[in-house]
């Protein structure tokens, strides 16, 4: 893909798979419940779950235990219940495993397998309690109010914080975070230690093409 090709003068070295295996993705499910609203689609975007999978467009709602499937060229902006913002690029893989607004203890857990997406939180993480973690092959990481980005690949994570904010990312050899506006931090399966960076304006153009609607 030509964004991701541009991006490789920031993440050189990610894409080379070391083969080394972590255990398999899993999270709480809370099934059904209506999570987000769909702002935009471009080209084909599906949900799946249980086996089936339907093809999403305007004005349909997520829900909880789906997994979001973007095609060649796709593009899905959606606003989650809390009034976050969800954004996904081309073939990505993206499941909304739990958003539990009303608890006692709010909390958001969400499972990327692959692909470029962005999120702005919205109030699940913000109050007492409240949590938002997302899970991907190569890392875990916890949200605390905040836009950021990322592009994971099958071995390899490329994570951007682009406001206030912190995201404490836990790999297979320790955590990192990030907590300065515009920093990021780039990882690769195998890879002794996670590398910090700073974003420049060229790299976040870049990134934020690959989750931007077409003009």
């Amino acid at each position: 893909m030509k964004t991701f090709r541009r991006l490789g003068t920031l993440t050189a070295g990610l894409f080379i798979g070391l083969g080394l295996g972590l255990p398999a993705l899993a999270a709480p499910v809370q099934d059904g419940a209506d999570v987000a609203d769909v702002d935009a689609v471009v080209a084909t975007v599906e949900a799946k779950r249980a086996g089936d999978a339907r093809r999403v467009g305007m004005p349909d709602d997520l829900y909880a235990g789906e997994e979001l499937v973007t095609g060649k060229g796709a593009r899905l902006h959606a606003t989650l219940t809390d009034g976050g913002k969800l954004m996904l690029g081309e073939e990505a893989v993206v499941a909304l495993d739990r958003f539990l607004l009303e608890a006692d203890e709010p909390a958001g857990a969400v499972r990327v397998t692959k692909g470029a997406f962005r999120m702005i939180s919205g109030s699940i993480n913000k109050g007492l309690g409240g949590t938002l973690t997302l899970r991907t092959p190569v890392a875990t990481i916890g949200v605390r109010g905040t836009d950021f980005w990322g592009l994971q690949t099958e071995d390899s994570l490329l994570m951007a914080l682009l406001d206030d904010g912190e995201l404490s990312i836990t790999f297979p050899t320790g955590t990192v975070v990030l907590s300065e506006p515009m920093t990021l931090v780039r990882y690769q399966r195998g890879q002794e230690r996670p590398v910090m960076d700073v974003l420049t304006p060229e790299a976040l153009s870049e990134a934020a093409a690959t989750v931007t609607l077409p003009q």
